[in-house]
């Protein structure tokens, strides 16, 4: 498996697994097993697992318990620096028990996964892996992610999430009716239909049960974009003075903004963890992309803006003027916190409001 060492394991670590599934060569039209004659090859996970492994190195100073390790399971991708391992049963098993094995109490395992996934009879979330059909046979490489597992239930670690970038479509209408085998499909899932004791396990679905999950072709999935801004931005909530935080309940509703900005026919679901625990710390508020905008908007393209940042002692610090008027709301990224906002104008004078900006609220108004 390829594995990434992002800094030596301390007193606390946060361990990534992050899997890719795009190319599934038993599959396809020509496939022998009529069951795989329906799976198609994705050009997405591959970019989005690659994508997401390259956002957790650039954010690792974001992570309550320091970025240890990303381990890899991905299709190759032109231009990527990161080496791969194929994204076969075998490997993805001997990924997930190494990974949950690694964690002690105080960790956080993390897991990100993109690829083909089902929905069966039993509601059961079932996540196809590349050699899904090998020899004959299909449910052999199938991952089912709702099993009660023995590896989640076992791992000291407290804090697992649980990112899963797939389709829950129903397994019918591929075709792919319940064997007599399926009951014996490998446990290696994570224990998310109740919480064991001590321990905080999200999960977080890309889509809804029957829904597809969308990507355009050769690009990062919808969920992969979102759950990035997220991470970023968006799920930061503050508790208490200077800490900012991300815990497993935190990720659906702002993941779901994001879908409905950018009009996404996609509705991201949970099983949520506890939330006791944060995923995600910083002890300096995150940047928000906000924008500052006049009311009556006719007046926006009149007046010269400003925007200052209120400190603890109320005070106060310009953090950027417009360059010049524009009829288009001021795009400018600010530290999420309050602000004044003032206008000037060239017969009415000057204005001022005070304006907060968080990961709620990102547009400000002066009304003039």
């Amino acid at each position: 498996m390829s594995r990434i060492d992002v800094a030596p394991a301390g007193v606390r670590a946060t361990h990534a697994l992050v899997v890719g599934v795009g190319t599934y060569p038993f599959c396809g039209p020509g496939a022998p097993l009529q069951a795989a004659r329906n799976v198609r090859d994705l050009t997405s996970p591959p970019i989005s697992a690659h994508g997401f492994v390259d956002w957790l190195i650039d954010h690792a100073g974001d992570f309550d318990a320091p970025l240890s390790s990303i381990t890899l399971l991905a299709d190759p991708v032109p231009g990527s620096a990161h080496g791969t391992t194929p994204p076969t049963f075998d490997e993805v098993e001997a990924a997930m028990q190494a990974w949950q094995n690694e964690g002690r109490e105080d960790d956080v395992l993390l897991l990100y996964w993109c690829g083909h996934g089902l929905l069966d009879q039993n509601q059961r979330r079932l996540l196809l892996c590349q050699d899904v059909g090998k020899n004959g046979r299909f449910w052999r490489h199938v991952v089912d992610s709702r099993a009660d597992s023995v590896q989640a239930r076992a791992s000291r670690a407290r804090t697992q999430l649980w990112l899963i970038d797939a389709c829950q479509e129903a397994a019918e209408h591929l075709k792919l009716f319940n064997p007599s085998g399926l009951s014996t499909l490998p446990d290696i899932g994570a224990n998310l239909l109740a919480q064991t004791t001590g321990k905080d396990i999200g999960l977080v679905l890309s889509s809804a049960e029957f829904q597809l999950a969308r990507a355009t072709r050769s690009a990062e999935s919808n969920f992969c974009q979102a759950l990035k801004e997220v991470l970023t931005w968006r799920a930061f909530v503050q508790k208490g003075a200077g800490r900012w935080l991300v815990r497993t309940t935190d990720l659906v509703s702002p993941i779901n903004d994001v879908f409905a900005a950018r009009g996404v026919k996609q509705r991201c679901t949970s099983r949520d963890g506890v939330g006791q625990h944060p995923v995600l710390s910083r002890s300096r508020p995150p940047e928000i992309p906000a924008t500052f905008a006049c009311d009556p908007s006719e007046m926006q393209a009149e007046v010269l803006m400003s925007v200052e940042r209120i400190g603890p002692a109320a005070e106060r610090t310009q953090l950027a003027a417009q360059q010049a008027p524009s009829a288009e709301p001021w795009p400018l990224a600010v530290p999420a916190g309050m602000f004044f906002l003032s206008g000037q104008h060239g017969t009415q004078g000057a204005r001022e409001t005070p304006v907060f900006i968080n990961p709620n609220v990102t547009r400000g108004v002066l009304p003039w």
